[in-house]
């Protein structure tokens, strides 16, 4: 914990216990995404990827309005959809999607390709649900998070 405190404070985020907790999964989040492309990353690969992993991070907490507890039930709304897609919600319309997570459209996007976009925080996790080329238009909306939570959110609906 000492390590995710420093390098929390070196990302320029006070030593709050929420703060880091939160800086902690989300940097473990974005540390397995910029990782991926490297089977067998080396020092500096580490380093590039904890930077980036820390500047995504840190922007990420200091725009946020409210910081969720790690498990936290609650669905809090978000200012960013995701870094990209990671499935499909197929069935399930934009006004149902604002009814399940008690809140309309909340993230703004290239109007050219997106009309419908959330952003969200569930179970302490990053969350986005967006149409992409209106695809609204068939019930189809990307997604980016955890596919088990997004299947709990949307049981009813196919999740690929």
């Amino acid at each position: 914990m000492k390590l995710i405190t420093k390098l929390a404070t070196d990302a320029g985020l006070s030593a709050n216990q929420k703060e880091v907790e939160v800086f902690a999964t989300l940097l473990a989040e974005h540390m397995i995404n910029q990782l991926d492309v490297v089977a067998n990353p080396s020092g500096d690969e580490w380093t590039r990827a904890i930077r980036c992993a820390q500047n995504i991070v840190s922007d990420t907490l200091t725009e946020r309005v409210e910081v969720c507890e790690p498990n936290d039930d609650k669905i809090v709304p978000y200012d960013k959809a995701g870094d990209y897609c990671q499935g499909r919600i197929t069935g399930v319309s934009s006004n149902l999607i604002t009814q399940r997570l008690g809140f309309g459209p909340n993230v703004k996007d290239d109007p050219s390709k997106v009309k419908y976009s959330w952003g969200f925080m569930y179970k302490g996790q990053r969350f986005g649900i967006w149409d992409y080329n209106q695809s609204y238009r068939y019930n189809n909306f990307s997604y980016y998070g955890n596919k088990q939570i997004i299947k709990e959110l949307f049981p009813e609906y196919e999740v690929s």
